[in-house]
């Protein structure tokens, strides 16, 4: 069966990119924006799903009965979380989730073995969860604007790993954490270095005020005695 698609303009919708088909149907063109609502299908499956800007608190369980969807757009609505049963979409390989209010990922997100971009810009991701490092075909991760504070050493296990952005996020790990990734993985080091920069800072400051209440003991300690030297 040919592409067909039911699509919707949605407010705040970007252009929408069309391509003819050779007898002139319309579908939609692979370069489709993520700022528009409506579905892709082929061969009686559903295999792209955009929900922007819908005002989703939860996932329509009917999503995660898509087994054979390859790209899922939820961008801009109002999720806090993902249940289990999105680790069932097995052949997905995009998944857009930024400007939520995600708080946690279920350790099922484990299980998406053909991911290859997971986006999660813009959420309230306090962590990621340990199975993160099963994505064995995820190229590209991006969680910047989060509250993530440590990132589980099973990032390290991604065999397919190619670039991270984790820009504005408080995060805690050190150099030696970065320098243990590959070469050919590529992070957004102006932000490493700018936390780098940041936490020697910290250091300082702490060192600074710990030397301070030092020499406040020994001044008091030394308060306490009188030393006669005329001997």
């Amino acid at each position: 069966m040919k592409h067909e698609v039911r699509q919707r303009n949605h407010r705040g919708a970007g252009r929408i990119n069309w391509e003819r088909t050779p007898r002139g149907r319309k579908r939609y063109s692979p370069v489709a924006d993520w700022d528009q609502s409506g579905f892709h299908y082929e061969e009686d499956a559903v295999i792209k799903l955009s929900l922007y800007s819908y005002g989703l608190e939860s996932l329509p369980e009917l999503v995660t009965k898509l087994r054979s969807l390859r790209i899922l757009f939820l961008v801009q609505n109002n999720l806090t979380s993902l249940p289990e049963s999105i680790g069932d979409l097995k052949f997905l390989k995009q998944l857009w989730l930024p400007r939520n209010k995600l708080e946690t990922l279920p350790y099922s997100i484990g299980n998406l073995r053909s991911l290859k971009y997971l986006n999660m810009g813009r959420n309230n991701l306090k962590t990621l969860p340990i199975s993160i490092g099963n994505l064995q075909s995820l190229e590209v991760l991006l969680i910047s604007s989060n509250e993530i504070e440590n990132l589980p050493i099973s990032l390290l296990n991604l065999k397919s790993f190619r670039y991270m952005d984790i820009a504005k996020n408080p995060i805690r790990e050190d150099r030696e954490y970065f320098g243990k990734f590959p070469l050919h993985v590529f992070i957004d080091y102006f932000t490493v270095l700018s936390f780098l920069r940041r936490k020697r800072e910290e250091e300082i400051k702490k060192f600074k005020r710990k030397f301070e209440e030092n020499e406040k003991y020994l001044k008091r300690v030394a308060d306490g005695f009188i030393v006669d030297f005329r001997r």
